[in-house]
């Protein structure tokens, strides 16, 4: 906890973003969403963010990936990124789908048996 205190210092860059996402009729957390900036990848620079998301099970196919990765994308460009990216298993086509209603396009994957999608500021629907 203090690690992740002492990275929202405000005279030091932070450098992720993670919320919880919450139904609003239940008002129960069913998951996060965030991003984080990469600089360590061969094509990556810190202008580049990756998102990640999670959500229970009981709440999957009710569009609430889609929905609040739209939203992570938006605030990461809105902080400055150039360009946002992805990252699933090769069989998880439902996360491939969230990427693709995002807007995001397939880039050349640097794992093997993993997928990379991404979008830059200048392509975000």
């Amino acid at each position: 906890m203090d690690q992740i205190i002492a990275s929202q210092r405000a005279d030091h860059p932070r450098p992720s973003y993670f919320l919880a996402v919450e139904r609003i009729s239940t008002k129960k957390t069913i998951g996060n969403v965030g991003f984080e900036y990469r600089a360590s990848a061969a094509h990556c620079n810190s202008d580049i963010a990756e998102i990640g998301y999670f959500f229970e099970p009981s709440s999957w196919g009710n569009g609430y990936a889609s929905e609040a990765s739209m939203l992570i994308i938006n605030y990461a460009f809105e902080l400055g990124a150039s360009r946002v990216i992805a990252e699933c298993d090769e069989k998880n086509s439902a996360s491939e789908r969230v990427m693709k209603r995002c807007g995001m396009m397939p880039l050349d994957p640097i794992n093997p048996g993993r997928l990379l999608y991404g979008i830059t500021r200048n392509n975000k629907p």
